[in-house]
């Protein structure tokens, strides 16, 4: 974890490493141990039991951070324990070699042919797959970006350990049924929906903020209305993510390159009013003094309007 702290940028490479090392043969194990119309079920028992140990664990991790007061490295040493126990547990798996029914069969080539040995023992299929997998492992984000993210956006420890607990919790909940599932329909059916659903969650962990904006809209240059947005009280936005610029100049930067938005604000946390009548829409955009105290004062105020039948801000 502190080497993804410090080096985002090998975290995906280490981690289609370790994917390939531990994953391909746990479930080449697994596929070679049930029947085919049985693999969902297999593979979704198999995550809804891996995963809940990542449910069970954060939460011993919760309640060392509370013993500990809060001291994250020493929680980090209860991780040894079972890491060491584990790997000992190992030695005493006892395999059970296979004895082959009789000697190999030999054949010898007939008369005059000879033959052809495929420069790959493997099917193109299969190479077809692994560029697909190995692709995608490349450019997953593991775990500890998301968690990282999570941080950015404002979330206490405590937060972060909650919200991975709830991550895993729903993996765990939905790992069988989804298996179940794709042994009744068909599995790129099932598995497109989950990629959907992965980039969805994503792309909205990405985007999430709470900053204020005043935008002119248009389709293909034809106003076609105006979109005031308003801040959270607390909620941090652009500014908790992009930190080596000031608020002001992440406005100035970010209103340059979007044509239709008129003004935004990157840094105050408030409200905003909507005065609606037949003649004007205007919003008041009020910002907090401060939100650590329970106060009523204004820090500043931004008024935005649109006359009726324009479809873009006067002022």
């Amino acid at each position: 974890m502190a080497d993804a702290i410090r080096r985002p940028d090998s975290v995906s490479t280490h981690a289609a490493g370790t994917y390939w090392c531990h994953h391909g043969s746990r479930d080449a194990l697994i596929a070679a141990s049930v029947p085919r119309e049985d693999f969902g079920r297999a593979f979704g028992f198999h995550r809804m039991g891996d995963t809940l140990g990542a449910v069970i664990g954060p939460l011993i991790a919760l309640a060392g951070l509370a013993l500990l007061d809060g001291n994250v490295r020493a929680v980090m040493w209860w991780a040894v324990v079972p890491a060491v126990a584990s790997t000992l547990l190992t030695f005493l798996v006892v395999e059970h070699r296979r004895v082959p029914d009789g000697p190999p069969a030999v054949t010898e080539d007939p008369p005059g042919q000879k033959t052809v040995v495929p420069k790959s023992p493997l099917p193109p299929a299969f190479w077809r797959v692994t560029v697909v997998l190995v692709a995608i492992a490349v450019v997953n984000f593991p775990d500890v970006l998301l968690l990282l993210r999570i941080s950015d956006l404002g979330f206490t420890t405590t937060q972060v350990v909650l919200a991975y607990v709830l991550y895993n919790l729903v993996y765990t909940l939905g790992s069988y049924p989804a298996g179940a599932l794709s042994d009744r329909l068909p599995r790129p059916l099932v598995y497109g929906v989950g990629l959907l659903a992965f980039a969805a969650a994503y792309a909205g962990l990405a985007v999430v903020g709470h900053n204020a904006w005043a935008f002119d809209l248009d389709r293909k240059g034809t106003r076609v209305g105006v979109e005031m947005a308003g801040t959270s009280v607390t909620s941090p936005g652009a500014e908790g993510s992009i930190r080596w610029m000031k608020p002001d100049e992440i406005a100035r930067a970010t209103v340059a390159r979007n044509p239709q938005l008129k003004w935004c604000d990157m840094s105050q946390r408030g409200y905003m009013a909507v005065e609606l009548t037949p003649a004007a829409a205007t919003s008041e955009f009020r910002f907090l003094a401060t939100v650590r105290q329970r106060s009523t004062a204004l820090a500043g105020t931004k008024r935005m309007t649109v006359l009726a039948g324009q479809r873009k801000f006067s002022a």
